[in-house]
């Protein structure tokens, strides 16, 4: 089982498909088994090196309990460290909510490293702010108090997205503790909107099409500026599942900026 180990957190991965390679990396819940089930490894691994990442506190990786080991930070260095230990001095990163804001986090710091960026609905206002922070620690104390699974079935409700998905059972194994500790230390970070404003790489942003007002939407898209859509019909989970309507933006954008 391939792992790599930073500050004595292992962090495993795997590789599928050869070609230009692409980091695939799940969000806030689930693990790298979500890219197969939902048939981007099927869609990407004919043209592509794919490396899935177990982020740290999910699938095979270890769960560090100290909320300062889920800094954005401390993920950021574990795909850097994933890049160094599988010999890709560059690839291109395809991340899926929370993961899609790893994604920025790398670009910003190490540009030379990431060849394209797609952000499979993850851009948001920053958790930092007065009005996210807030928002955001009031979610934090609820999946404290009833869990992560309130959220998975809160969402699958509104989405009409069976329970009994492969999907939402890989997600449904989600530690609560590590969810949250993973969006607690995100409120100390000034990213990714404001990362999203100098981001020089060649970027995607496929956004859900049910976000609403309260989202900030239009001022994601204003800073965005022609790097982003939106999927009409698409809530945030369906954006993941329904591959047959993202994995051909994404082949044609990964198409048009190998290297």
């Amino acid at each position: 089982m391939p792992v790599v180990t930073r500050n004595g957190v292992g962090i495993h991965y795997e590789l599928d498909g050869d070609g230009a390679p692409v980091v695939l990396h799940t969000g806030g819940g689930g693990d790298l088994e979500m890219w197969r089930l939902a048939g981007y490894v099927a869609g990407l691994r004919g043209d592509h090196r794919l490396i899935l990442i177990d982020h740290r506190g999910h699938g095979k990786s270890a769960k560090p309990p100290a909320l300062a080991a889920h800094r954005v930070e401390e993920y950021r260095e574990d795909v850097r460290a994933v890049l160094d230990a599988v010999g890709a001095s560059r690839a291109a990163f395809l991340g899926y909510s929370y993961g899609a804001r790893i994604g920025y986090a790398v670009a910003d710091k190490y540009p030379d490293r990431i060849s394209a960026l797609i952000d499979l609905d993850g851009i948001e206002l920053d958790r930092c702010e007065p009005g996210a922070r807030a928002a955001t620690l009031r979610l934090v104390a609820d999946v404290r108090r009833n869990g992560f699974g309130k959220i998975l079935r809160q969402m699958a409700r509104l989405e009409d997205v069976p329970l009994e998905h492969p999907v939402l059972r890989d997600l449904a194994a989600t530690d609560s503790e590590m969810f949250a500790l993973a969006l607690e230390a995100e409120t100390a970070w000034k990213g990714p909107l404001t990362i999203l404003a100098r981001v020089k790489v060649p970027l995607l942003i496929l956004l859900n099409g049910q976000r609403s007002f309260e989202d900030s939407t239009e001022r994601i898209l204003e800073v965005a500026g022609g790097r982003a859509r939106t999927l009409p019909g698409l809530g945030h989970l369906r954006t993941f599942i329904e591959s047959d309507r993202t994995l051909p933006l994404i082949r044609r954008f990964l198409a048009a900026h190998r290297g």
